[in-house]
């Protein structure tokens, strides 16, 4: 996985849609935008609304979205609500709260996130 300069806000713990391209055992992430929704009050409501949100948000820019920035805690709650909403190749960047730390990479491998080498 490529994560250009445009994308790095995601890394720090905002939640959001991630936009790039898919190529073959490749996906390029190339920028970022916060999501604008108001979720619901509940954090797997929250996430849900994102994921829902991200099947909307076909492109921006030209680019395609890729997948999706949460937040650490995000991951650690609701994993199994991600790998069920998001489809393979879909990336996930879980960025700690208050951009401390590096963020986790991860990418959708149909049944199951794993972590995404990135170059």
């Amino acid at each position: 996985m490529f994560l250009g300069a445009d994308a790095r806000p995601a890394s720090r713990g905002e939640r959001g849609f991630l936009y790039g391209a898919k190529r073959h055992r490749q996906v390029d992430v190339l920028g970022f935008a916060p999501s604008s929704t108001s979720p619901p009050e509940d954090a797997a409501g929250k996430l849900a609304a994102l994921a829902a949100e991200r099947f909307v948000r076909r492109s921006a820019g030209g680019w395609c979205v890729v997948g999706l920035a949460v937040t650490r805690a995000d991951l650690g709650r609701d994993r199994r609500l991600l790998c069920d909403r998001l489809v393979a190749g879909d990336v996930v960047i879980a960025g700690p709260a208050g951009g401390d730390g590096p963020p986790s990479v991860l990418i959708h491998r149909g049944d199951r996130l794993i972590a995404a080498r990135v170059i």
